[in-house]
């Protein structure tokens, strides 16, 4: 078997692997999404873990944007943590990590409390950067028969944020809005596609594509299991993706979960093309952003596979207009939501 489990985590990204047979699972742990959602959702799961003999064989924290390490904290602070933690992948500073606004303090508070809990760090990478550092993609074999292979983020990536974190690190001081939208990339209080017939306007609208760099750092990968391939996108930039995706040499892809919560900025045509995927998972609550962008729902249906499956994690007025029957009907797709404590998806 093999499932990803999107655990509600407002607007944030808090995923769960679960691979192996019935009786006997490993599980990868990727991002904590926001504070309140280790608390309400990863506990329960790392108890329930913790009750069948298991642990998590892999805790990868993709990048320190604050929706995505800030549940994570409170789970490197627990005294009572259930269960353990084999090994983590986190770019810190010391390996010429990546910077996020609000990230360099939250980054450095996870780095402390990993040294504390001395759990191996970027083990599989020698103790370095999880990055990619040549032409050819790492492939990583984690315990149980699950292989990884890294797309993103280069080394290059990771550098331009070394410096913002050195400056931090000096003034100690923080943006006033800790999740800024960078300008000209996402627009609060999109036109809802309410009807099929905007469908294609929206997915035709002007890629502006997502160049911030705490989401180029972004740890993203392809998750494979017995044959099942899965893309973990963080909120990696559409051209790394796509460029990671031409290397790869496998066939299709089984599950996308996209990058940076559906935003416009991060589903470019071409890379949409290039993931031919038929199942998309969404993570998000819609707040702040309003997320998923339609533009990028639009791009999936227009130039994506046909009979697409839509897994949301939230049921809002962003992701329940594309439930409509007009809308299933006029492109034959489906969409499931997560209407208790999270979205199970059997890959």
């Amino acid at each position: 078997m093999f499932r990803v489990r999107m655990l509600p985590a407002d607007d944030g990204d808090c995923l769960l692997l679960d691979y192996g047979t019935e009786d006997r699972q490993h599980h990868i742990l990727i991002d904590g999404g926001r504070g309140s959602t280790y608390a309400a959702s990863i506990v329960l799961a790392l108890k329930d873990i913790h009750g069948r003999g298991e642990r998590i064989d892999l805790l990868v924290l993709s990048h320190i944007d604050a929706d995505h390490i800030e549940g994570l904290l409170p789970l490197i602070e627990d005294p009572d943590l259930p269960g353990s933690v084999a090994q983590v992948w986190f770019n810190g500073f010391d390996q010429l990590s990546d910077l996020e606004i609000l990230g360099p303090r939250q980054g450095d508070a996870f780095s402390d409390g990993l040294l504390k809990r001395a759990w191996p760090w970027n083990a599989d990478f020698n103790g370095k950067a999880v990055a990619i550092r040549e032409a050819k993609l790492p492939v990583i074999n984690v315990v149980g028969g699950m292989k990884i292979t890294l797309l993103t983020p280069t080394m290059k990536a990771l550098s331009r944020l070394r410096s913002d974190w050195i400056e931090y690190r000096q003034s100690k001081t923080l943006p006033v809005d800790p999740d800024p939208v960078p300008a000209g990339l996402e627009i609060l209080g999109p036109k809802l596609a309410t009807v099929p017939g905007n469908v294609a306007a929206l997915a035709d609208a002007p890629d502006v594509e997502d160049r911030t760099v705490p989401n180029g750092s972004s740890i993203a990968f392809v998750a494979e299991f017995e044959g099942r391939r899965v893309l973990l996108a963080a909120d990696a930039h559409p051209s790394d993706l796509l460029e990671g995706l031409r290397k790869l040499d496998t066939e299709e892809l089984h599950l996308v979960k996209l990058s940076h919560h559906g935003s416009k900025a991060n589903t470019t045509i071409p890379l949409v093309r290039a993931m031919a995927a038929k199942r998309i998972a969404i993570s998000t609550s819609g707040a702040r952003n309003r997320h998923p962008n339609p533009e990028a729902v639009a791009r999936l249906i227009q130039y994506g596979p046909k009979e697409l499956h839509f897994y949301f994690n939230y049921r809002t007025p962003y992701t329940e207009v594309w439930d409509s029957q007009a809308m299933r009907d006029a492109f034959g797709h489906e969409c499931f939501f997560g209407e208790g404590f999270e979205m199970k998806i059997d890959v």
